[in-house]
């Protein structure tokens, strides 16, 4: 149903809590069903576990696991107190903080599916390039404003000026010029929607690098995956996110 949301048991504690919090909200203002279902997707999907194990795994000394993480997030003070309450599912801080980066990565990919629509549900942190919003075109808006031009010269100009030729050879101009700019909008929203899962995909990748030190290919193109609800290699994540490799996906031909 789309006003349930079961949290699988797998699911770090504070992205449960705050996906809770969020999805609930989100369901009371009538949210879009797109953003619901990206929500529902990536706190749900069972390819996910993977991902927050993975960045929950510990590093390995002589063959036992150590207490350090693998990706430890950058902790600017590590002796720093964490106040939560008793009893708390984090035992240190460093346990703590990595589930606080966690729950940023989270949300950020959430803001930047939703067009930063999510973040006004509870979301802390910055929003995101709308990929996914329906944004309005600046040519669909020059369009509409000469067919609106056009228009005038129909119903006004007419009645002032006895230019019936210049007046038909103008409207006809702009009109002309409106179906324009109309073809390029379309152009470009098609242009945008070829080109949204390789943008997407990287933006994931240089998430992960700036919170845990690496892009980590692998977990790039499972979150890219859940999100975009389409495959994604993890050779195609390592090659959108190569500058060469962008440039071929922004040319390429649809």
């Amino acid at each position: 149903m789309r006003d349930s949301l079961e949290m699988p048991p797998w699911l770090p504690p504070l992205i449960a809590e705050r996906a809770r919090a969020a999805f609930a909200a989100m369901i009371e203002a009538g949210t879009a069903e797109e953003d619901v279902a990206v929500v529902k997707r990536l706190t749900t999907d069972p390819r996910m576990e993977h991902v927050w194990k993975y960045l929950q795994r510990r590093r390995r000394e002589d063959h036992y696991r150590t207490a350090d993480y693998e990706n430890p997030v950058r902790d600017l003070a590590p002796k720093g107190p964490f106040p939560l309450p008793f009893p708390s599912p984090f035992p240190t801080r460093a346990a703590y903080m990595q589930n606080v980066a966690m729950g940023t990565f989270y949300f950020n990919v959430l803001c930047l599916m939703t067009g930063g629509r999510f973040n006004q549900f509870g979301g802390p942190y910055p929003t995101s390039p709308p990929f996914l919003s329906q944004f309005r075109s600046s040519y669909r808006d020059r369009a509409e404003a000469l067919r609106a031009e056009a228009k005038s010269i129909s119903e006004i100009s007419r009645k002032v000026y006895d230019l019936p030729r210049e007046l038909d050879r103008l409207e006809r101009s702009l009109l002309q010029a409106a179906d324009a700019y109309e073809k390029l909008a379309n152009a470009s929203r098609a242009d945008s929607r070829r080109q949204m899962p390789a943008a997407v995909t990287k933006y994931i990748a240089e998430e992960l690098q700036t919170l845990f030190g690496h892009r980590m290919y692998g977990q790039t193109a499972v979150v890219a995956s859940v999100i975009l609800d389409r495959d994604v290699t993890t050779a195609e994540a390592r090659e959108w996110c190569r500058h060469e490799g962008w440039v071929k996906t922004h040319e390429k031909q649809p």
